[in-house]
């Protein structure tokens, strides 16, 4: 597979982000707050998607949207782990063409094919490096806006649940943050 086709698999984003906005279409369906999972939203944004226009079954529990919250944070990370590896490989690779190429063009008579073969190197090496380049914001921007959430979640329910440990009880069933289904 040549960088190029490495690089375009890698540098689509459109999986993710429609994992993620599907996170908050669930996050919709089960009642939150907007202002609460915009993070989420956010991320989504960050990776190409739209997340206005996504609704899903809504979170069971905090514990569920905690852990599928979590879960893209180390898929976003693993992206950018794989970006800097396949980005090293490719500029070795670039590094090795022009050497190739240098040595083949200074052969007595030069080396037309070899020289031919490492320019197609090259370009690819350089096309692949174009393709890659807006990813690492992407992920960067998606896993910072993720990372954000627990704490605009916090903030926005954190009265809920001192309400809930301290034996309270709300004046109507939060079924996400009971986690407790509502009677039909």
């Amino acid at each position: 597979m040549s960088w190029t086709a490495q690089a375009e698999v890698l540098a689509d984003t459109t999986e993710l982000g429609a994992d993620i906005a599907l996170m908050a279409g669930r996050c919709r369906a089960t009642g939150l707050d907007p202002r609460s999972f915009a993070p989420i939203m956010g991320a989504a944004m960050a990776l190409g998607s739209r997340p206005w226009h996504v609704m899903d079954s809504p979170y069971g529990s905090d514990q569920e949207l905690i852990s599928d919250l979590l879960d893209k944070i180390d898929d976003l990370y693993g992206r950018f782990m794989t970006y800097i590896k396949l980005r090293s490989a490719i500029t070795r690779a670039w590094a090795w063409a022009n050497a190739s190429f240098a040595t083949a063009a200074c052969q007595k008579p030069p080396n037309q094919a070899a020289m031919e073969h490492w320019a197609r190197v090259r370009g690819d090496c350089e096309a692949a490096l174009e393709t890659l380049h807006s990813l690492p914001r992407k992920v960067t921007s998606a896993r910072t806006s993720l990372t954000m959430a627990p704490a605009e979640m916090g903030e926005t329910y954190q009265a809920v649940y001192d309400l809930l440990s301290q034996g309270r009880v709300m004046p109507h069933d939060g079924r996400w943050l009971t986690g407790e289904e509502l009677p039909c």
